[in-house]
Order: C-alpha cells, then sequence, then structure tokens
C-alpha cells in the first residue's frame, strides 16, 4: 500500500502506535495457535522476553513502509556545528548526538528490533545492508536536522550515506572485544587524517555501562600502532598516552566517530540486548569554499591546546577543512614538552641549504626513539610548514 502521509500532530502518532501494537497483538495470536506447546502463562509475556520465543516474525517486519510514518525531515535546516565543536571533533575523533525524535519512537524501534534482528551461526545480524530497507524508519534518524548537520559540518553539503551499513545486536553475556580499527572491506592500508569518512551509530535504548556501550579511544584515529597493517591491539601502546572512553548515552544518541578511531565493543553484563545500528557516511569533494559550518573565526579556538605534539596535525586538519591555504595559528613550528626538538628558526641558510629547523624535522622523523610516533607525526606535520 502507499506509504502514509507525514503527519506530526499527536493523533496521528498515536494512530501510528496502535497500528505497531496491533500487528503485535497478530503476531502473538500467530504464534499461539501455531505452536501448541505455548503454556497459557508465557503467551502473555512480551515474544521478545520468552525463552525460545518464535521469532519468525522478521521474515514480516513490523516496522515496514506499511505501518512506517515518515517524518520529512527536509524542511527543516540542519543543525550545524560550531568552531569549538569542530576543532574537538579534530582532536577527540567523536561526538554524541542528543535525539530530536521522541522517546516514543526509539522504544517503538527497539521493540521492532527485537522482532526483527536475529543472530545468524556465524554470530552476525543476517540482515546485513538490508537493514535501512528492513527497517525504514532508521532513515529518519539519520536524516534528522542534528544528525544532518554534523554530517554536513565535517564532510560537507555533498555527502553519501554509504550502501554498507550493520545492525549489531549484542545478547547478555556479549564478551568484550578486542581493541581495533575497521578496514576498508578488507583493504586495510588507506587511512586519512582528514574527516574523509565517518562511521554513525544508533542506539535505541539507553545505554549504561553495564549494557556495554561501544568504547573508543579519543585521539587514536591519528594513531597506527607499529604498522598500518596492524589494526587489532589488546591494549593501547604506552607512548600513546590516551585512555578509553565508554559511549554512554540515551535513548536515541547517535554517536559519530572518525572512521579510522581505534574502538571496541564491551561486554553485556545485562539481561536484555543491546542494539546499535553502524551506517557510514563519506565525504565526495574536499572542501573548496567556505567552511561547512557555523563558522566565526579563522583562528584554532582550543587555544590551550596549542603545546600539544599533535598540534600541529590538528591545524593542518582545521586548515584543510577550511580551505584555507595558510595556518591559522603559529603553533605549528612550536615545541612541547612531550614533542621533538623544534627549532623557532626557519630561513634558509646563506648557501641554498636545508634550514636548522627543516634539518632538525627530519632527524626527528627518522629517529624511532624520540617522541615515538607522537613525535613523529608532530615533525612531519611541522615540516609541512617549512
Amino acid at each position: 500500500g502507499k506509504r502514509q502521509q507525514q503527519c506530526t500532530s499527536t493523533s496521528s502518532l498515536s494512530q501510528h502506535q496502535q497500528l505497531i501494537i496491533m500487528s503485535r497483538q497478530q503476531h502473538k495470536k500467530q504464534d499461539s495457535s501455531s505452536s501448541s506447546s505455548s503454556s497459557s502463562s508465557s503467551s502473555t509475556l512480551p515474544s521478545s522476553k520468552k525463552k525460545g520465543a518464535d521469532r519468525s516474525t522478521k521474515s514480516t517486519p513490523l516496522d515496514n513502509p506499511s505501518l512506517h510514518v515518515p517524518i520529512d525531515n527536509s524542511i527543516r535546516s540542519p543543525t550545524l556545528l560550531t568552531d569549538d565543536q569542530i576543532a574537538n571533533f579534530i582532536v577527540d575523533g567523536y561526538i554524541v548526538i542528543p535525539s530530536d525524535l521522541s522517546p516514543a519512537f526509539h522504544h517503538t524501534f527497539y521493540e521492532n528490533a527485537e522482532h526483527i534482528i536475529e543472530k545468524g551461526k556465524n554470530g552476525r545480524s543476517q540482515c546485513g545492508n538490508n537493514i535501512l530497507p528492513i527497517m525504514p524508519s532508521l532513515s529518519d534518524v539519520y536524516d534528522s536536522p542534528s544528525v544532518r548537520g554534523v554530517l554536513q559540518s565535517l564532510l560537507g553539503p555533498d555527502y553519501l550515506m554509504h550502501p554498507h551499513r550493520h545492525p549489531h545486536m549484542n545478547p547478555p553475556g556479549f564478551a568484550e572485544q578486542r581493541l581495533h580499527r575497521d578496514s576498508f572491506w578488507g583493504y586495510i592500508k588507506p587511512r586519512h587524517h582528514t574527516p574523509m569518512m565517518l562511521m554513525a551509530m544508533y542506539y535505541p535504548q539507553d545505554t549504561p555501562l553495564p549494557l556495554g556501550p561501544t568504547c573508543i579511544v579519543p585521539r587514536s584515529q591519528y594513531m597506527t600502532k607499529r604498522s598500518s597493517l596492524d589494526r587489532h591491539a589488546d591494549q593501547m601502546p604506552e607512548e600513546w598516552n590516551l585512555e578509553e572512553k565508554p559511549m554512554v548515552c540515551d535513548a536515541g544518541s547517535v554517536v559519530i566517530i572518525h572512521y579510522d578511531i581505534w574502538h571496541k565493543g564491551l561486554a553485556n553484563n545485562a539481561d536484555v540486548n543491546r542494539y546499535m545500528f553502524k551506517f557510514q557516511f563519506v565525504r565526495m569533494n574536499a572542501p573548496t569554499d567556505a567552511p561547512s559550518w557555523r563558522s566565526a573565526s579563522p583562528s584554532w579556538p582550543l587555544p590551550h591546546l596549542h603545546d600539544h605534539p599533535l598540534m600541529p596535525v590538528w591545524e593542518y586538519v582545521w586548515t584543510w577543512m577550511r580551505s584555507s591555504s595558510s595556518p591559522s595559528s603559529p603553533s605549528s613550528t612550536s615545541s612541547s614538552p612531550n614533542s621533538p626538538s623544534s627549532t623557532s628558526s626557519s630561513s634558509s641558510d646563506q648557501d641554498g641549504a636545508q634550514p636548522p629547523a627543516s634539518r632538525n624535522l627530519l632527524q626527528d622523523i627518522r629517529d624511532t626513539t624520540v617522541g615515538g610516533e607522537l613525535g613523529r607525526l608532530h615533525a612531519a606535520y611541522a615540516l609541512g610548514r617549512h
């Protein structure tokens, strides 16, 4: 049948909920009549809570177009990020977006997921890339003004949703994963310090620590461990001096992370399923005009970080995203307590040889014993400013 038209009134939303409830009751009746072994007491429980419940309802998704009331977000302007928010993402590699949809939306979505999502023999959901047509209300999440605003701010106005997406259902007893960074569908060498690709994770339920949220390592998107070919780790190298951060969040939150950030799924120690719906978004063009966010100043907005060894990297990304041709702060050649030696001189020798600062930076890049990976990144990006 035709999809129902946009409706924002309370009565229309109530009708939508009634359709969901009626459909669920119908499936319960079908399950009860087809299973002679079901007891009268267990048949009164929600099918998602029954042990060994018949999950055949996934073949007739509750979240199908005939029951989905689309929310037209196209007429609502995206909520763009500020300079501070952009800089914080450049530094830490993540942002948590509170939902601008109703709590009822996320509750209904979670209940639908309980009927639809099922693990296969290999422990992975069988929906795979088809999760969007199976659960089309996901488009309301990723088309919401808040999410569109973040994606446009970070990837430009012509970003695209990548066709790969995946529903993650971690049941009770799910074991903690190893730290890892995702590959590019088997290709593991391409990495980008600039935001070329983002991962967006939607959590339809409250996700406290016992439920096993995704855990990330802020600022690790610039780190490659010992080799770009090594994308798994039991623990972080000490030289990174970074800490893990669980993405504890409220129902409806969307966590957007830099695609190259190190992360893992934590153990589910609760008694309910934890759902996360992973989507990917891609930048289509390098910045060529004005900033794609609500920019008030070309200057780097976080001056307290100017002495950090990664400041030259962050400054480069900031300048690139602004499509500027020159740095916006003098920090790229500054030294820091944890960085290799860089000099203040950038003038050439009289005989045309490399300037002293460049020679020192080249030595820092070659020397694997000074500053570690942080030091080499600092030297490489600072050298690019000479």
